[in-house]
């Protein structure tokens, strides 16, 4: 956890880390810790019997209810691709009802539930998807979604005028490129052409992927490093 440039300050469109500043450890790396050990504990809300998968990860969890006991686990293949699949291995004779959250830019109208590979109705209040019946021990869950690339305005459009990122669910997408290179210019989804694992070609020839890849990269490779994930919007 650094400083980087703020991409869309000063009129930048790319985001790369502050070379003199590259590890915040006043601050950011030890809240940036804490936030994701945070974000852990709190996968998993409860309120008497109603259960709230708070995101999509896979994990595990053993629970004691007011109901009884409830082990279930969670496999997913969240954020590249939009399956879940829920394992039930131990539910009270009481009924036990579960949620999940749904992000917003999610199409409701390609949602699917499915119970024991069978279709089951499900409800959606704000973003939370409702199981229609209540959990049995033995119970295999999938929920499915599609993701694919869409655009989206800039957050601070005060800041900097007429430019769009790029999106694969909440994955921030760039493309590997120096800051002292002109910026791409923006490209119309259906333009793009989708590759494996979250990656998308632009028509001008450069890939289109998620930063995720800074986190693995050893100290001086990672202050070289500059992504573009803001792209100019051409014409009027």
């Amino acid at each position: 956890f650094g400083c980087d440039t703020c991409p869309g300050s000063n009129g930048t469109t790319y985001l790369a880390p502050y070379k003199d500043i590259f590890e915040a450890f006043a601050c950011c790396s030890m809240r940036g810790g804490e936030g994701l050990a945070r974000a852990a504990v709190w996968q998993v809300a409860v309120q008497d019997n109603d259960v709230a998968l708070t995101t999509l990860q896979s994990y595990s969890a053993k629970l004691n209810l007011d109901a009884g006991d409830l082990a279930f686990s969670v496999t997913t293949q969240f954020p590249i691709s939009g399956h879940t699949q829920i394992r039930v291995h131990v539910a009270p004779s009481e009924a036990v009802r579960m949620q999940v959250f749904m992000p917003s830019w999610v199409d409701r109208t390609q949602l699917q539930v499915k119970v024991q590979r069978k279709k089951e109705a499900f409800t959606l209040d704000g973003g939370w998807l409702r199981l229609a019946g209540p959990l049995a021990a033995g119970q295999t869950i999938d929920i499915d979604f599609p993701i694919g690339l869409r655009a989206v305005e800039a957050i601070n459009a005060s800041r900097i005028k007429n430019v769009r990122g790029f999106r694969h669910g909440p994955l921030v997408m760039g493309v590997v490129r120096s800051e002292k290179e002109p910026p791409l210019p923006f490209e119309d989804t259906s333009q793009v052409r989708p590759l494996p694992k979250a990656r998308y070609r632009l028509a001008a020839g450069a890939t289109l992927l998620p930063i995720t890849g800074l986190a693995f990269m050893p100290e001086k490779q990672a202050k070289a490093w500059s992504q573009q994930i803001l792209f100019p919007v051409q014409g009027p």
